[in-house]
């Protein structure tokens, strides 16, 4: 937290509304008179949701820190391709949660489409992300992210709700830290 406050007053105007975004996915509201856990429990937010927030944090805010909040074509698109491909690793994440969420009757895009529909989702997802990338990167950017990509592909093709743990926790998530270890490595 104490990060926060040596932030710019910019950096954290973005970072404070990524945390009301953070609190409303998991505090109770109601719709239509229904008492809803969280944005999470809302169909299709559930994965949205988190592909925004990471997306913001991770293309948005280093982009306000290092040029202010002038935002270009670049930015823009880059955003987007981080969107599909931060959406793509929240359905495997439904994949994962798929038995507990049918259990206790929550629409998701794996309950709704089922398991083998969510991940032809996910994979195109990534084939929309890949070719954003093909078409407006290049060089070390669009080799490191095409790899990550790739690996993305055969993780959520490998996903299953019985799957230990290990496979969500370490190598799911582990996919964001090898996208920015490819980019180090391939910068050199």
């Amino acid at each position: 937290m104490s990060l926060f406050f040596v932030q710019e007053k910019k950096v954290q105007s973005v970072a404070a509304l990524l945390l009301i975004f953070t609190l409303a996915y998991m505090t109770p509201f109601y719709l239509n008179k229904r008492k809803i856990k969280g944005v999470r429990d809302v169909f299709i937010l559930k994965s949205s949701w988190l592909a925004f927030v990471w997306s913001v944090a991770t293309v948005i805010i280093p982009v306000v820190h290092l040029k202010g909040f002038d935002f270009g074509k670049t930015e823009l698109i880059f955003f987007v391709q981080r969107f599909l491909f931060i959406m793509a690793i929240a359905l495997a994440f439904n994949i994962r949660d798929y038995n507990y969420d049918l259990q206790k009757h929550m629409k998701t895009i794996a309950t709704v489409a089922g398991v083998n529909k969510t991940k032809i989702i996910a994979t195109t997802l990534l084939g929309a992300s890949f070719l954003i990338l093909v078409f407006f990167s290049e060089g070390n950017l669009l080799a490191a992210f095409a790899i990550a990509i790739f690996y993305t592909v055969i993780l959520v093709m490998l996903a299953k709700p019985s799957a230990k743990n290990f496979f969500y926790v370490v190598l799911m998530d582990g996919v964001l830290l090898v996208q920015g270890l490819l980019l180090v490595l391939l910068s050199r």
